[in-house]
């Protein structure tokens, strides 16, 4: 017999919407209280002029609201401590190879000046 199958809990499965983008994102907003979560993220595009030149100078930003998700307190606070989870990892590789790469310049100083 198959545990698999005799399961009661459902079963998932990951599908992408036609409709959804990959967009790069510069920031976001926020807020948590005890109705909802809310995340507005954003895009800042620079509004550039070129003058008679041909010389471009940036004139001003616009910060572009790309998405607004809603959700409940829980699901805001479950994403918050996943990030934080990914951004532990992240750190931690960070000063492994920021340690490793000065233990490389250092063993190079040492066979340089022989």
């Amino acid at each position: 017999m198959d545990p698999v199958k005799d399961t009661d809990e459902p079963r998932y499965s990951v599908v992408r919407n036609r409709e959804c983008e990959v967009l790069h994102i510069d920031g976001v907003y926020g807020t948590l209280n005890p109705a909802t979560g809310q995340l507005v993220f954003y895009q800042d595009v620079p509004k550039v002029e070129i003058d008679e030149d041909g010389l471009m100078s940036p004139r001003s930003v616009e910060r572009v609201l790309v998405v607004d998700t809603r959700m409940s307190p829980e699901t805001f606070r479950s994403i918050a401590y996943w990030m934080l989870e990914h951004v532990q990892h992240y750190e931690r590789w960070m000063w492994d190879n920021l340690r490793r790469q000065e233990e490389m310049d250092k063993e190079g100083d040492r066979e340089g000046s022989s």
